[in-house]
C-alpha cells in the first residue's frame, strides 16, 4: 500500500502542468483501499500494526521497487502505466468473478464489484492514454514496458498469497526449508 502511494507521490512531484498536478492530487490524498483494509483486517482478528511487522515477500518488495523506480525513470507516464494494472485488475475481478460463500469474501466483493476502484482506474487510464499520446515513440515503449511488468507482477502477487511465498534463505542467510 505504501509503495502505491510513494509512487503517485513520485508521479504528483513530476507533473509539469497544472492540469496533470489537479488529477493527481486526490490520487495521492485520497487512500481508497485503506479502509477497506482496516474493515478486513477486523473481520480477520488482526490490527493494522500486525500487518506492518510481517516481512514483506520477494514478489511484494519486487513490485514495490518497480512501481517506484517506474516513477523516478518514466514521470508521469511511466508511473501512471505501472500503476494502472493494480486498480484495473481489482476492479474488473470484483466485476466478474463467481462468488464464494465466506463472509470475508462478501466484504471483498461487496467492495470491488460495487466499484471501489472504478474512479482510479478512470483516472488512471486518463493518465496512461494522455501521456501516451504526448510522448514520442519511446515514451510508449517505457510505459508499455512498465505497464506489462506490472501486469506480470499483479499475476505473481495472487500466486505469491495462495502459496504464501517464502523468501529461499531465511535473514540468518541460510536455506529455508521446505516444511517451514
Amino acid at each position: 500500500m505504501a509503495g502505491f502511494g510513494r509512487t503517485v507521490a513520485a508521479a504528483l512531484a513530476k507533473a509539469r502542468d497544472d492540469e496533470v498536478a489537479r488529477r493527481l492530487l486526490p490520487r495521492v490524498s485520497t487512500p481508497v483501499e485503506r479502509p477497506f483494509h482496516v474493515k478486513l483486517f477486523g473481520l480477520l482478528g488482526i490490527v493494522e500494526s500486525d500487518v506492518l511487522t510481517v516481512e514483506r515477500s520477494p514478489t511484494n518488495l519486487s513490485y514495490t521497487n518497480h512501481l517506484e523506480v517506474s516513477a523516478a525513470m518514466g514521470g508521469v507516464g511511466g508511473a501512471a502505466a505501472a500503476l494502472l494494472p493494480c486498480p484495473w485488475t481489482y476492479h474488473e475481478l470484483g466485476a466478474s468473478l463467481r462468488r464464494p460463500e465466506h463472509p470475508i469474501y462478501d466484504v471483498w466483493f461487496d467492495s470491488y464489484a460495487s466499484g471501489l476502484l472504478e474512479t482510479s482506474t478512470r483516472e488512471w487510464r486518463y493518465f496512461v492514454d494522455e501521456f501516451a499520446r504526448r510522448g514520442g515513440p519511446q515514451v510508449r515503449d517505457t510505459m508499455r514496458s512498465a505497464f506489462m511488468t506490472s501486469i506480470r507482477f499483479e499475476h505473481n502477487f495472487w500466486t505469491m498469497a495462495y502459496e504464501m511465498e517464502p523468501w529461499p534463505v531465511n535473514a540468518e542467510g541460510f536455506k529455508q526449508d521446505a516444511g517451514q
